[in-house]
């Protein structure tokens, strides 16, 4: 769940739990720490065709963006960040354009 959805309370179910847990979270973080970008890429297709509204569209072309990267898909990656425009985290936005452009990871 994203951090301003835990601020504002959104997916949270009557008792106060939060409607996806951490194990939900972490296909797509694993999979990207362990250099399996496709792996990652896939988890999020998986996420958007669901429908649910889990990730907020700048969090999701971020996480998507980072995916691509991973699997040599640069360019792509890069215009998914150009396009964020979300101040919230436009210092990660910031260093994920940086590392995109310098052929390193």
């Amino acid at each position: 769940m994203s951090f301003l959805n835990k601020i504002k309370g959104w997916g949270q179910k009557e008792n106060g739990a939060s409607e996806h847990d951490a194990a939900d979270e972490a296909p797509f973080a694993d999979a990207y720490k362990a250099g399996r970008g496709l792996e990652a890429v896939r988890f999020l297709d998986s996420l958007e065709n669901k429908g649910d509204g889990w990730l907020l569209p700048p969090e999701a072309r971020f996480d998507r963006a980072l995916g691509l990267a991973a699997i040599g898909q640069r360019e792509a990656a890069r215009k998914l960040l150009l396009r964020i425009g979300d101040s919230r985290f436009q210092d990660a936005v910031d260093r994920a354009l940086e590392r995109v452009g310098s052929h390193n990871r």
